[in-house]
């Protein structure tokens, strides 16, 4: 019989404990079967403990006998063992106090039920239970009652901290067996380093020989977690601690993605290699997102000690490491500090294997992987998409709503819609569209709906309603109006497009709607720069790059305000308090320019922005969309366009270089490389938007009319990355020296959404 820390072993035990106390005799512990039928038996018991504020309309089971138990009537747990800790009070040798207080319970008022107790069990128990997680043939069903009741068991503080004790034990002799087999394969394969044909040997070896010891640290891993979650210490999970561990993962992932240490998977030039097959940079990049969900059996191997990994590490990005070097300018809106963390280089440098297991496994991103979100440039657009899509069908199947039935005529589709839908709720909203044209007798199922999309997506651009204008150097992006309060009904037009928008997005309909770049980065909650004015006003923004670059002492006679031509009379806005009469010097101009940009691309907009958000938001959370860039922004509400390579090559031009450069050379065999999401991406840096002409790229547009394609030489090599120049839809291209370097650069800057456009 065994006895609780502070019990003394005369005092009955309670049933629980008793059977608690019977999980490490022989009968239970080397059958399985009986194992499991007990299991059962305390999953049901514990099945009754009751939470704070969870209703509960009969006593538990727990409540049994006069031992030292703890009372869950209080939400803070604290830390401490013993009596008055913060997890409620302890009981010794007596009844609980009931609680006063009455509850109502479905419309019925119903007599509060007795604090619910947990007891402080022994050691040896909790650590019974803990291992049973390790045991041979643990199917799955055992691992979730396991648990379920030392989740409810560490409502208790002491069983919380014998709990995470136990699982750390466990945890780390599983880790010292994983380790142990990674090791003999790290050091077989380091002396076959000359010999290729018995690597691959070696690697195909290994995909097959996985250990059961790598899907029970993943189970005690996710208990921990689970028992952590509530906790104030969640951020330090205790497999965090298992250094050499994950040293040894990474040394094998190396080995098996055939990355070289300290390189990017995406900028090498060996082959990645997964098990025996080697997949050539062509098939891999073109595959990336055909919808192939296999994945290579080394990595498969691997992905219990990944997703242990991202368990293990999964907050980590609270704390920042003392020893972080100092982060570099990133073009990204992700905090740079998250790329510091053990959780940020990890992603970093695995991107590739990672974004193949969410490939496989989208649900991946709702569990384990959901801190690889607080990254979300490292997330390939089609996995964030899935989990996107996820969110919205969760969303959807809460909703309980019926069909929106649009009854409109095709000559008044904007004004029909307006008002039939801008008095729908929010929930409303996220019900079916039916729609049905006046006086015509097509059944929607499906086809009317896309084109009424269709419809109003031009119409919502249409200078009538002074909504949007055209932006100065692309006639196909659009930027909210700062003058659109002529028209007295704009700000209900604009929470009404918010809702076109994000209904569109909503029901997964693409639009033919294509914005500047600073209004994605305002439905995404980015604040633009001024490298975003280009596409507002290209002369204006080179101007500002002017005066960035150069000394403006005694050149230009400007002050800490700005002008704009309101229907024809000049208005001056301070950009400070007193601003026009105090002048722009080298010391303030690069706070004119920040200022001058927030007001052309934010204030002087800012109840337009503000209106369509409210509509947009309705439909679309903003935590839910935040997972995506601007570039990425456009591809989901407008789809990846239909891009011919052809006809790109026969319609560019080229400055300093020819047809003949090795880097054009090599440039045109990294486009052929690209998948079609790349290519939309490439086609979006350098012209500013993902639209591609009907009639081709013959007839691109720029700032001053038709503006072919341009790539213009850059001379040296340089480690910069290729910048463009939207207005000009020009690209320059650094004179880099090999293939490998020019497609690692480029595919950073399309990638990453680079905005250094050649002055930064």
């Amino acid at each position: 019989e065994h006895s609780g820390a502070g019990q003394s072993s005369s005092k009955p035990k309670s049933v629980f404990s008793t059977l608690m106390s019977v999980l490490s005799t022989q009968q239970f512990s080397k059958t399985l079967s009986n194992l499991e039928l007990l299991l059962h038996l305390l999953a049901l018991v514990t099945a009754a403990v009751r939470t704070p504020d969870e209703p509960s309309v009969r006593a538990s089971p727990l409540e049994v006998t006069p031992s030292t138990m703890v009372r869950t009537n209080r939400p803070d747990r604290g830390n401490n063992v013993g009596r008055g800790s913060g997890a409620g009070e302890v009981v010794e040798d007596g009844e609980p106090q009931a609680s006063t207080n009455g509850r109502s319970l479905g419309g019925q008022s119903v007599n509060p039920a007795p604090a619910i107790l947990i007891p402080d069990l022994p050691v040896v128990d909790i650590e019974s239970l803990a291992a049973v997680l390790s045991r041979h043939g643990c199917s799955e069903r055992t691992y979730v009652r396991v648990l379920e009741i030392l989740v409810k068991l560490s409502l208790s503080p002491r069983n919380h901290l014998v709990a995470v004790q136990a699982l750390m034990e466990t945890a780390r002799d599983q880790s010292n067996i994983v380790t142990s087999d990674f090791s003999a394969f790290l050091e077989k394969v380091d002396a076959l380093e000359t010999d290729e044909e018995a690597r691959e040997k070696a690697i195909a070896e290994f995909s097959r020989a996985a250990s059961s010891a790598e899907l029970k640290l993943l189970r005690v891993a996710k208990t921990a977690a689970a028992l952590l979650l509530e906790s104030k210490d969640a951020s330090k999970h205790p497999l965090g601690s298992l250094t050499r561990l994950w040293e040894t993962l990474a040394r094998v992932l190396d080995i098996v993605s055939a990355v070289p240490p300290g390189r990017s998977d995406d900028s090498g030039s060996k082959h990645p290699t997964m098990g025996t097959t080697t997949i050539p940079e062509s098939v891999r990049d073109r595959s990336r997102h055909s919808g192939r969900r296999s994945v290579p059996p080394a990595l498969a191997r691997l992905s219990p000690v990944i997703e242990s990994f991202f368990v293990a590490h999964g907050e980590d990005h609270l704390v920042r490491s003392s020893t972080a070097p100092t982060p570099k300018p990133t073009v990204t809106h992700v905090a740079v500090d998250k790329e510091q963390t053990s959780l940020g280089r990890f992603i970093e440098r695995y991107r590739t294997p990672i974004n193949m297991l969410l490939r496989a496994n989208p649900s991946l991103l709702d569990g384990s992987f959901r801190s690889a979100l607080s990254h979300p440039h490292a997330i390939d657009f089609d996995n964030k998409k899935s989990h996107f899509r996820s969110l919205i069908r969760k969303r959807s199947s809460e909703s309980q709503v019926g069909t929106i039935r649009v009854s409109v005529r095709r000559e008044q589709v904007f004004e029909d819609s307006y008002h039939q839908l801008r008095l729908r709720t929010p929930e409303e909203m996220k019900g079916r569209l039916y729609v049905q044209f006046s006086g015509e007798e097509g059944i929607d199922a499906g086809g009317v709906t896309r084109e009424w999309y269709t419809i109003l997506a031009r119409k919502i651009f249409d200078a009538n309603y002074a909504l949007f204008k055209r932006s100065a150097a692309k006639s196909a992006t659009y930027q909210p109006d700062r003058l659109s309060y002529i028209n007295e009904d704009h700000l209900g037009f604009f929470r009404f497009v918010g809702r076109i928008i994000g209904k569109a997005i909503y029901d997964g309909q693409l639009l033919d709607a294509y914005f500047t770049r600073s209004f994605y980065k305002h439905m995404l909650g980015i604040k633009p720069n001024y490298h975003d004015i280009e596409a507002i006003d290209p002369r204006y923004y080179k101007s500002l790059c002017w005066i960035l670059e150069n000394d403006i002492t005694g050149v230009l006679d400007l002050t800490m305000s700005a002008e704009n031509d309101e229907f024809g009379q000049t208005k001056i806005a301070d950009l400070i308090p007193n601003g026009r009469n105090i002048p722009v010097t080298e010391k303030n101009k690069v706070e004119y320019v920040q200022l001058v940009t927030e007001l052309r691309t934010t204030k002087a907009i800012s109840h337009q922005i503000s209106a369509f958000l409210k509509g947009f938001h309705e439909l679309i959370p903003a935590e839910d969309i935040k997972i995506f860039n601007e570039l990425e922004l456009e591809l989901l509400m407008s789809g990846l366009p239909d891009i011919d390579i052809a006809d790109l090559k026969s319609n560019i031009d080229y400055s300093g270089y020819n047809l003949s450069s090795p880097q054009i050379c090599w440039f045109w065999k990294a486009v052929s490389q690209m998948d079609q999401e790349d290519l939309a991406r490439l086609i979006m840096f350098v012209t500013g938007t993902s639209k591609v002409p009907l009639e081709g790229f013959a007839v691109l547009q720029g700032m001053n009319g038709l503006q072919k394609f341009h790539i213009h030489k850059v001379e040296g090599d340089s480690e910069r990355l290729p910048a463009a120049h939207t207005c000009f839809n020009q690209l320059d291209i650094p004179e880099y020296a090999t293939f490998e370097k020019l497609k690692e650069k480029l595919l950073i800057a399309i990638r990453e959404g680079a905005e250094g456009f050649g002055f930064g």
